[in-house]
């Protein structure tokens, strides 16, 4: 069996990931929202791909509202099973097993498929293949990517430096993917756009080090190294840092990348 990156990973991941902008989930709806005009809003498909914990899951449902069926995907049984036991069933989302690359949905039958945090993890010329097969005529897809803003912070740059030297085969550049080129091969996919959003997340230090020790990046330096020695690495870098309240600053790039089948 395939080794599951994620597989211990999937408490952690749930309390300390970090969420998303709302207004780049709003911007997504209001991008599908103009451009969907031909069918109607009622009994619409919305996909999570590598949806994990769930947490971009249910920001789909807080932010489209009840009209439309929402499933999160995701080839992780560890994530999916955390994404069910965490998910309240007042939001009536349905969670399956799945990858990227073969979407278990039948051709011209979703309105809008979502990535978050996830397409470095995909063929992801596959997957778009596998969308706009999938997407009706002016459905959605959609790309969202949360990047520390590690150029215009000191600690954020230690802190990627600190991760590239105990993690085996880590960049910080490794999620620094030309989504807008890429979905420019693909003819069928127009009106392309880019947006960004900058937001700042203040952590405590436990808060900060437990949202590390949640990443599969991190997860290969601590195979190698051992927890122990990872863990005091980061607290120690983190408290050179913390404000007079005891805080960390992480400050965020969201990336959202939007396109529709045409």
């Amino acid at each position: 069996m395939k080794h599951d990156p994620f597989e211990g990973l999937q408490e952690l991941y749930a309390l300390h990931r970090p969420r998303y902008p709302v207004s780049s989930f709003v911007a997504i709806r209001e991008y599908h929202q103009a451009s969907r005009a031909k069918y109607s809003e009622l009994g619409l498909i919305l996909l999570d791909i590598g949806c994990g914990t769930g947490i971009s899951t249910r920001m789909l449902r807080d932010v489209f509202g009840t009209d439309v069926t929402i499933v999160g995907i995701e080839r992780s049984e560890a994530m999916i099973a955390k994404a069910r036991h965490t998910t309240p069933i007042s939001y009536a989302v349905e969670y399956i097993e799945g990858v990227a690359e073969d979407i278990p949905f039948e051709a011209d039958s979703i309105a809008l498929i979502l990535a978050a945090q996830s397409v470095q993890w995909f063929d992801r010329h596959a997957f778009n293949m596998k969308s706009v097969k999938l997407l009706r005529e002016g459905g959605t897809l959609g790309v969202v990517q949360n990047n520390r803003s590690w150029t215009s912070s000191e600690f954020l740059c230690e802190y990627e430096l600190l991760l590239e030297n105990l993690s085996p085969g880590y960049s910080r550049h490794y999620r620094e993917i030309d989504i807008v080129r890429e979905w420019g091969n693909v003819p069928q996919l127009g009106a392309i756009r880019y947006h960004e959003f900058e937001w700042t997340r203040k952590l405590l230090a436990d808060q900060f080090v437990g949202s590390s020790l949640s990443s599969t990046k991190v997860g290969a330096a601590v195979e190698r190294h051992g927890e122990a020695h990872v863990r005091s690495a980061i607290q120690r870098l983190v408290e050179n840092y913390l404000n007079a309240e005891g805080e960390i600053a992480v400050d965020y790039q969201t990336e959202l990348f939007l396109a529709t089948k045409q």
